[in-house]
């Protein structure tokens, strides 16, 4: 389930989803896709005909950005926390040390709540907390 790309169970958007494949690297293609290759962040030319001319061409028709890891720690709760798929507090704490202590104790406000939903140390945002994603993902992510 997607906040922003909602869907009937089984009928969920599949293009959206194979973000989330391979631990928050993806390829985009075609105009104003993202892709991310787990350092670098990549965005194609929005407008059709220039994304295609350059294509054609052998020029550049992406531009190309290194986000720092506090951005990608971001980058995680925003794209996963709003999925069923979710995020995964072993992940965070491994992956993301110097965040997690501060994001914890925030975190752990939210599990008697309903708001969340998750098991296993995977959670996710209930179909009510979806309604209260950007004021929860934001008190998260504030340090």
């Amino acid at each position: 389930r997607l906040l922003s790309r909602a869907g009937i169970p089984g009928c969920l958007s599949s293009h959206f989803s194979i973000i989330f494949k391979l631990e928050n690297t993806y390829l985009g293609i075609g105009p104003a896709a993202h892709s991310f290759d787990g350092k670098t962040r990549q965005w194609n030319i929005a407008h059709h005909l220039k994304y295609r001319k350059g294509v054609s061409l052998g020029r550049d028709f992406y531009e190309m950005e290194t986000p720092s890891k506090k951005e990608r720690f971001h980058d995680y709760l925003l794209t996963r926390l709003r999925t069923t798929r979710g995020i995964d507090l072993r992940y965070l704490q491994k992956n993301f040390t110097e965040f997690y202590p501060s994001f914890y104790k925030k975190f752990v406000r939210y599990l008697d709540t309903d708001l969340l939903e998750g098991k296993n140390n995977i959670f996710h945002l209930s179909e009510e907390g979806m309604f209260q994603s950007d004021a929860i993902i934001m008190e998260l992510m504030r340090r």
